[in-house]
């Protein structure tokens, strides 16, 4: 498709992208508004050119993105905003070959969310919830949090570029 460029106004009320609304464009990057409560399945998929999603904080709303939003764009760093609820890893990838994503951020205001190295932990750090899977750490290494209890299901997956996992002093049950 040749969808270059989406650009929302400034205080735009848009609350939904839906699924598939941008699936295969050539946009290379989007800012997605403040007010946008939900991100459809497959809303941004196979758009490869895309290189760069920006939000903005906003803490009167809460933001969910579906299955597979982001797969196989160009995407290797995002900052999750502050609204943002209900992790899944498959927002990035549909399968090995479905992300770029090497480093995930959170907003400092996120109330679910902290990450720690580029990895996406719960805010407490008490879960490792996904590494990203071009991530490459220190030398091949990923470093997981002090106080991580536990590894989610999947969170390593597809992480063909680590050589170690270092759990320092976590307690890992």
């Amino acid at each position: 498709a040749s969808l270059a460029s989406v650009t929302f106004a400034e205080g735009s009320k848009l609350e939904m992208i839906g699924a598939n609304a941008f699936n295969s464009t050539a946009l290379t990057q989007i800012a997605i508004p403040a007010s946008v409560k939900e991100i459809g399945e497959s809303a941004f998929a196979g758009s490869a050119s895309l290189a760069s999603v920006t939000f903005t904080d906003n803490a009167d709303v809460s933001l969910t993105i579906g299955a597979s939003a982001f797969s196989s764009t160009g995407i290797t760093s995002i900052t999750l905003p502050a609204q943002f609820t209900g992790f899944a890893a498959n927002i990035f990838y549909a399968g090995i070959d479905g992300t770029l994503l090497a480093s995930i951020s959170v907003s400092d205001k996120n109330a679910e969310y902290a990450s720690h190295g580029d990895i996406l932990y719960t805010k407490d750090y008490a879960t490792l919830l996904f590494c990203p899977p071009e991530f490459t750490g220190e030398n091949g290494t990923a470093t997981v949090h002090n106080d991580t209890k536990t590894i989610a299901a999947e969170a390593f997956k597809y992480c063909s570029h680590l050589t170690a996992i270092d759990f320092g002093t976590a307690q890992v049950t």
